[in-house]
């Protein structure tokens, strides 16, 4: 027969195990942060180049060049480096979710791009199309993920600071 004190400390040590799904999401969330910081990078050179545009600073030729040789490929890269992400199990769904968003607005930018270059209006709608409903199911991802991990105490940031790492 345990003695009561034994029985107490055995009893605290298994209520100190780990819960296998917070660890889970808390895994998830440290293969993500390389993703996050890319997606933020990708965020600040489409606001770089939507500045320059509006300002009416952009040439035709300069825009086609940003998004050509600078915002398109960052695109695909995350695209690319999301689905390549092996997610927990718990979280496999909703990351291949975020990949295909990511995959969307990448395709939306690569239209957006090519219709820069050849000067084609339906081409270039058809592209803000696509990275417009991405940034919606973007920030829904978002908001749906960041009220699943609230139970683990945890947050995802969609854009993070990387001068906070």
């Amino acid at each position: 027969m345990l003695a009561p004190a034994m029985f107490i400390s055995l009893l605290v040590l298994a209520s100190c195990q780990p819960n296998p799904q917070a660890l889970a999401a808390r895994q998830y969330l440290v293969d993500l942060d390389p993703l996050l910081l890319e997606n933020g990078l990708v965020a600040e050179r489409l606001l770089v180049q939507a500045g320059a545009v509006h300002d009416a600073k952009a040439q035709p030729k300069d825009t086609y060049q940003a998004w050509s040789a600078d915002i398109v490929p960052l695109a695909e890269h995350l695209r690319d480096e999301a689905a390549a992400l092996n997610a927990p199990p718990d979280w496999l769904e909703a990351h291949k979710d975020l990949a295909a968003i990511w995959s969307t607005r990448a395709d939306g930018y690569r239209d957006i791009a090519e219709a820069v270059d050849v000067g084609d209006p339906k081409l270039f709608k058809q592209g803000r199309d696509l990275a417009d409903t991405a940034k919606l199911r973007e920030e829904s991802w978002f908001r749906d993920t960041n009220a699943r991990l609230e139970t683990y105490s945890l947050y995802v940031d969609q854009f993070p600071d990387p001068e906070l790492r």
